[in-house]
């Protein structure tokens, strides 16, 4: 199968897969020094619970958590660099990323209910259809695979 690492679209997107890993750890390390620096007003109306620790353990355990989705995504983009999109480890990242989304999605179903804001059912939703497009693609790969091996066995 050819190689899809030289097209521009593709290494424009995995340089922004790579910039954004790199600036998820420095925004992880750095939430602690950042919480600190909002005005307790600001604090009291946003963050949940009006409890620092318990709104600094919920961002970072989020951060963390998206942070390995992107890990993810970077290794399917490694296999498809190489030229080969359909191998069982892509369908396992992708069934991965639905699990790692499904978590997400009941952290903020959780803080909606604690700690209603605007933004936490729209993101728990969006998590929640982040899970099942992935774990649609990873069925789809799967059926891919079985396709392409099929068709490796025929003359």
């Amino acid at each position: 199968m050819k190689s899809s690492g030289g097209t521009g679209l593709f290494r424009y997107m995995k340089a922004t897969l790579d910039i954004l890993m790199i600036l998820g750890i420095a925004i992880i390390i750095a939430l602690p020094f950042v919480f600190r620096l909002i005005p307790n007003d600001v604090f009291d109306k946003y963050f949940l619970s009006n409890s620092y620790v318990f709104s600094l353990i919920f961002v970072e355990i989020c951060g963390i958590l998206i942070w390995i989705v992107l890990n993810e995504i970077r290794k399917i983009f490694k296999s498809l660099s190489l030229g080969e999109p359909f191998i069982k480890h892509n369908v396992l990242h992708l069934k991965r990323s639905a699990w790692l989304f499904l978590v997400l999605s009941v952290l903020f179903l959780i803080k909606t209910v604690v700690n209603f804001t605007l933004l936490s059912p729209v993101l728990m939703i969006a998590f929640f259809v982040a899970c099942l497009f992935c774990r649609v693609l990873a069925e789809v790969f799967d059926k891919a695979i079985l396709v392409k091996n099929e068709n490796d066995l025929t003359i």
